[in-house]
């Protein structure tokens, strides 16, 4: 933090005292000669020999200079105080001390012995700021009247919190403590400083500051402040309303806050409304402080985006030209956003309804749900920032009414306005000034307007989801996919009713209830639509069903859809031309296109969708897990002798090949069972009978799930060759592949579209080259002769896999977020400024956030003082994003509490921080694990990257630390001084909005460092949890190890980064070692050699309390290329700087104890035990015991069972799926002594 940064602005650096006391002089003689002046035409005025007109002259004369004496006096009074500021300030017999409390007063007040406790001077701190924003306390007026002050060089504004009030003293003409005190009865029972009180809350709930005091206006000091500040363009549009627009235009000039421009759009009247306009206010429209133009009849919301368009404020009013102001609207309005961080405000109205004979007040506080249902903020008495019409654009064209209701819905979705609870305007309606309220139909609009925010009504619950599934036959047989979320939306009560056009040629028999409608073409689905009141449309395959009837219907409809890309529908040469997929991706009506993989997303993207309209979404199937499978299961304790495959008998799925290959193993002891039916299956069976084969079967389609197990347990291996069609056409990623991965049979299949993005080769399966029979035949034969660990491996990792990757309930859960508009929050801290100011570094984080984030999101960016280019980058770069909230701050009162701010406006379920220097996204839904983790974990507040510090791990050391004096709820460590405690890193995290809500936010007394350690222990001590998520790395800049240690292809988001390495960020995830961040050849590193078992436990390691604290670690490895690196965080034993060539027993027996032990070799069925035992002997307390397993699983599972039946012991699983790690399953063991209380 630098000096510039916690610096109150003082008037020390002002210049010269010359120039105050020249004008005051000047205008000390000025007054002089104006009462001179004034006296003479007193006395002539008492003459009787003066005509009647030279009397009504000197009249004018007298009143002229009388007001222009009371000005000048407030001048010279002005003018008198800021020379005793200036003096004051520049005084150099002011000590060092002196000068620096006033520059840096919040050390001083928050140490201030005269603070009664904590609250109090967080207080006093906070008033402080909130009167020199509001400018409440006259420097100069004190120091003149209080000699005493001025005198001892003391800062007069504390020195007024801490005795001015007491004894009496005024800290402005304008502000009595005394009075405040005796009329408001709540503020003296406080025991709160009377100005304090008054700039917190007092100022906007219009309390009076002495007896005579009008409340209507601020300050004349506080309004000068706006003025420079803000400039106001009013935009005024009219309509042959020449006999009342001078009232609307008069009560616009007569406004206290004069720094505004009035533009006056006439929108082609006929009714002379132009001349008046320029007779009357000739002098206005040359001064340029109206603006007037002439436009032919195009409609108010045209004439309101001229004037829009023309204006050059920083903040926009309107007012119609029928309506009018109160005098001191301007200046509460302005007021309300500058003092509340807004970006819109609204007051409240008094209506003068002639056409209905009737008289009210709109006065509603905000309420989003209200608003979405009915408008009643009305639009003269509205104001924003102008930035907000150019990020979010003007009024509607296309609506003749409600355009009002349309725009303020827009502008205050994300800029929740302030609302002026005073009637500050005059609206009338009659039937002489024909308004649009009494001659436009109002019901079609309203239809329009909850058309265009339909997403945001449904999204909050106001309307149902009523879904229109549109699928070109139905009930399909070979959809299973299709019929499970149908099943589930049904079983959970949606409203959904499925709309086909013909029945398939092999129906499905349904065990649930559905309404099925069938269509003839898009315009009779249009007509379904509206008949069952469909708010939502999805299909899968876009071609035929969306081509041909979700997506027209739709565009006429004006109802939104979304779309699952599958296969032949958009890789068939045919579909291909004529699926207009891009078309469809840039529909505004499109939501999302679902894709399965990489492949799909690839190749739909070349096609013209939009990136931000792909989203990876697996389908909603849900296969049977087989249970205990083990290593002494009998398909793992028996030769491979039958090969299934099941499929539907078209080109794509390469029968024939398989065919081909049992023609060459026609001489092993093999059987090939084919199961499916489908158009080519007479072709196969004579491609059988022309090879004379024996060995191949057709075993004819499968009916119901217990043929489906009965088929997989009876197969030893399961073989699919997928191929590209001759006509284009391809697999997806065929479900029967994770079908038999579910139920623990070995897969080969080919690299064809998206298969090898969920079938690892070597690692969850096996992979070959399509249309390769004899590839094909060797790789049968490879796998039957493989070493029955490796294979049982192998199945363990594909049954994993499917695990996470099938779930009905998740997939549809994922689509019903879309349809809706489920938000999440994303939020970031902005301090632009000096050697913090990096702008090409913010875009690309931004610029990734839009590209990878798939769930609907607001962004909200808090921008904590940065300089103008920076606040001007940040608008500019919101015009293309209406998703993003913008709040300036006047100053940077750094991270926590900026995050406080982020959290209060924003309204999500969970939100999710990013650091606006440092924070990447890699990779597409990257967000959707988190929000997955914390639905899943509702006692989870917060949840990021866990980690320990070397400094801080446990109780005992947390209390050590310096801050830990400004930690909440203090008492929670206590009788903790073992008890391990994580933090949450800042950087990226995601937090629950409940939680923030129900605990509170960051800590203001650990604004900056710290406050990630201090919140995750303050939100335990509340009772809540803290959560990992997998796949985000956060640290500080300082942490070792590096961040490449977690580094690996499963990244979805890294903090801290630099943009020269974000751009290489996804090789080295791929291809960079994470010990040292060299090249990986052939899965060794060219620089330290270490090889994927190495990295593996360097990163475990990496992830525990234990580095960097001087602790002892022993090695026992068969190849020791990583104990360089571990030198670097431990003390290591003699055995741990080679490789273990001694027998295991025999060197555990001669080893020194030890805090780390790690070991990957040397286990066998008969010395496991006495090895544990020795093992457990040398750790220390609080020690740490890795083991690697190798695929012996036999001696793995013994070695398991004894270690999870000793006392004292925490024992975890660890196991990667990266291809730079070692993919063997790890063992931790923490030696505790109550395994019950340890936090990890």
């Amino acid at each position: 933090m630098t000096d510039k940064e916690n610096e109150i602005n003082t008037p020390d650096s002002r210049g010269s005292l010359d120039d105050p006391r020249k004008e005051l002089k000047e205008s000390q003689e000025r007054l002089e000669r104006t009462e001179m002046e004034l006296i003479q035409a007193e006395e002539r005025l008492k003459s009787s020999d003066d005509p009647i007109k030279d009397k009504e002259s000197l009249i004018k004369v007298l009143k002229k200079g009388r007001k222009e004496i009371k000005e000048l006096k407030s001048q010279i009074n002005t003018l008198t105080s800021l020379i005793y500021e200036m003096e004051y300030y520049s005084n150099t017999r002011r000590s060092r001390k002196q000068r620096l409390i006033s520059r840096f007063p919040t050390p001083y007040l928050l140490f201030n012995r005269n603070n009664h406790g904590i609250r109090n001077a967080l207080v006093n701190i906070k008033g402080y700021k909130a009167i020199r924003k509001h400018h409440l306390f006259n420097v100069g007026y004190y120091l003149k009247n209080n000699v005493d002050v001025r005198l001892s060089g003391v800062d007069p504004l504390i020195h007024y919190l801490y005795f001015g009030f007491k004894e009496g003293r005024k800290p402005d003409p304008s502000f009595d403590g005394d009075y405040y005190l005796r009329t408001y009865q709540d503020v003296k029972d406080l025991n709160i400083n009377p100005l304090v009180h008054y700039s917190l809350y007092g100022i906007n709930e219009g309390r009076k500051t002495f007896k005579s005091s009008n409340v209507n206006k601020f300050p004349s000091k506080y309004r000068e402040h706006l003025e420079n500040k803000h400039f106001v363009s009013v935009i005024m549009p009219t309509y042959n309303r020449r006999d009342v627009i001078g009232r609307a235009i008069d009560s616009v000039l007569n406004q206290t806050f004069r720094n505004f421009e009035l533009i006056i759009v006439d929108d082609g009247s006929t009714d002379d409304t132009q001349s008046l306009i320029i007779t009357d206010y000739g002098e206005h429209l040359k001064s340029g402080k109206i603006k007037y133009f002439l436009q032919k009849n195009c409609g108010v919301s045209s004439a309101r985006n001229r004037g829009l368009s023309e204006s050059l404020g920083d903040v926009i009013a309107y007012l119609d030209s029928d309506n009018y102001w109160h005098d001191t609207y301007l200046e509460k309005m302005v007021f309300a956003l500058s003092d509340n961080d807004k970006n819109t405000a609204y007051a409240s109205v008094e209506v003068t309804d002639d056409y209905r004979n009737r008289k009210f007040t709109r006065n509603t506080e905000y309420d989003r749900n209200k608003l979405l249902k009915g408008s009643y903020i009305d639009l003269n008495v509205f104001v924003h920032k102008k930035f907000l019409y150019h990020q979010l654009e003007g009024f509607n064209e296309s609506l003749t009414r409600l355009v009002d209701w349309d725009l303020i819905l827009r502008y205050t979705r994300l800029n929740e306005p302030y609302f002026v609870d005073e009637v500050l305007a005059q609206y009338f309606s009659s039937s002489e000034l024909n308004n649009i309220s009494n001659t436009i139909d109002l019901d079609e609009n309203r239809l329009k307007v909850l058309k265009l925010h339909r997403d945001e009504i449904i999204g909050r619950g106001i309307d149902d989801l009523r879904i229109g599934y549109v699928l070109w036959d139905f009930p399909s047989f070979s959809q299973t996919f299709v019929m499970n979320e149908l099943r589930w939306l049904v079983e959970n009560n949606y409203d959904v009713k499925v709309f086909y056009k013909v029945a398939p040629d092999k129906e499905a028999e349904l065990d649930f209830n559905i309404e099925a409608v069938k269509v003839k073409n898009s315009s009779d689905l249009v007509k379904k639509i509206e008949e069952h009141n469909i708010n939502m449309l999805h299909s899968h395959f876009v071609f035929p069903a969306c081509t041909r009837l979700t997506y027209p219907a739709a565009e006429k409809a004006g109802v939104p859809f979304t779309v699952f890309a599958h296969a032949i529908d958009i890789f068939h040469k045919k579909n291909d031309k004529r699926n207009k997929v891009e078309e469809i991706g840039n529909s505004r009506y499109c939501k999302r296109v679902f894709v399965l993989g990489k492949y799909h997303y690839d190749y739909l993207k070349e096609r013209g969708v939009p990136e931000e309209k792909l989203m990876f979404l697996r389908q909603a199937t849900s296969y049977y897990l087989e249970r205990g499978v083990s290593i002494d299961s009998p398909r793992f304790n028996r030769e491979i002798k039958n090969i299934i495959t099941l499929a539907r008998f078209v080109e794509k799925k390469g029968i024939d090949a398989l065919i081909n290959a049992a023609h060459i193993l026609k001489g092993e002891d093999l059987a090939f069972k084919i199961y499916g039916y489908g158009p080519l299956e007479k072709d196969l069976q004579k491609l059988i009978n022309k090879l004379n084969l024996t060995n191949v079967t057709m075993e004819g389609p499968l009916e119901g799930d217990e043929a489906l197990k009965e088929a997989y347990e009876d197969g030893d291996l399961f073989v699919l060759p997928c191929r590209v069609a001759s006509d284009g056409d391809r697999d997806g990623m065929p479900t029967v592949i994770f079908e038999a991965m579910a139920y623990g049979v070995p897969v080969i299949t080919t690299n064809v579209s998206a298969i090898p993005e969920f079938v690892s080769d070597g690692y969850s399966g096996f992979i070959v080259d399509p249309d390769n029979p004899e590839v094909l035949s060797d790789k049968i034969q490879q796998v039957r002769s493989m070493d029955k660990d490796d294979l049982f491996t192998i199945t363990r990792h594909a049954q994993n896999q499917v695990q996470k990757l099938s779930s009905v309930e998740d997939t549809t859960k994922t689509i019903l977020d879309i349809w809706n508009n489920y938000r999440i929050d994303i939020f970031m801290v902005t301090h632009q400024r000096g050697r913090y100011k990096d702008l090409e570094t913010m875009k690309e984080i931004l610029d990734r956030i839009f590209k990878y984030t798939r769930m609907e999101f607001d962004l909200t960016i808090i921008d904590n003082g940065s300089d103008q280019e920076s606040k001007d980058f940040l608008q500019e770069y919101a015009q293309s994003h209406p998703n993003i909230r913008l709040i300036f701050l006047k100053e940077n009162i750094f991270c926590g509490p900026a995050s406080n701010i982020a959290m209060e406006a924003m309204d999500n379920e969970f939100a999710i921080y990013l650091c606006s220097n440092e924070a990447f996204v890699l990779k597409q839904g990257w967000e959707l694990k988190a929000v997955e983790y914390m639905r899943n974990h509702e006692d989870v507040a917060i949840a990021g990257d866990l980690a320990y510090s070397p400094g801080y791990y446990n109780g005992e050391t947390y209390k050590a630390q310096e801050f830990f004096e400004k930690f909440r709820n203090k008492e929670h460590i206590e009788s903790k001084d073992n008890i391990k405690f994580k933090h949450v890193q800042g950087g990226i995290y995601i937090l629950r909005r409940d939680a923030h809500l129900k605990s509170g936010g960051f800590n203001p007394l650990l604004p900056q460092d710290h406050m990630d350690v201090e919140y995750s222990y303050y939100l335990q001590s509340e009772g809540w949890k803290l959560g990992e998520i997998p796949g985000w790395i956060s640290q500080s800049v300082k942490t070792l190890p590096k961040f490449g240690t977690h580094l690996d292809e499963n990244t979805a988001a890294v903090h801290p980064l630099k943009l020269k390495e974000a751009g290489n960020i996804e090789t080295m995830a791929l291809d960079n070692c994470n010990i040292c961040n060299s090249k990986l050849v052939d899965d060794i590193c060219s620089e330290c050699k270490s090889d994927g078992s190495q990295r593996a436990i360097y990163r475990i390691i990496g992830e525990t309390d234990k580095p960097y604290r001087s602790l002892k670690c022993t090695l026992l490895l068969k190849d020791n290329s990583v104990h360089k690196a571990f030198k670097k965080m431990f003390s290591l034993s003699k055995y741990s700087n080679k490789p273990l060539n001694e027998d295991l027993e025999d060197v555990m027996g001669k080893s020194e104890n030890t805090d780390v032990l790690i070991i990957n070799t040397g286990f066998n069925v008969s010395n496991y035990e006495r090895i544990i035992n020795i093992m457990l002997e040398k750790l220390n307390d609080d020690g740490l015991l890795v083991i690697q397993f190798n695929n012996h699983q036999l001696v793995n599972d013994k070695v398991k069972t004894s270690l999870n039946t000793k006392d004292k012991l925490k024992v975890d699983m660890v196991e990667f799926t990266s291809h730079k790690l070692s993919n063997d399953e790890f063992i931790l063991a923490r030696k505790v002594n109550n395994p019950d209380n340890i936090t990890v």
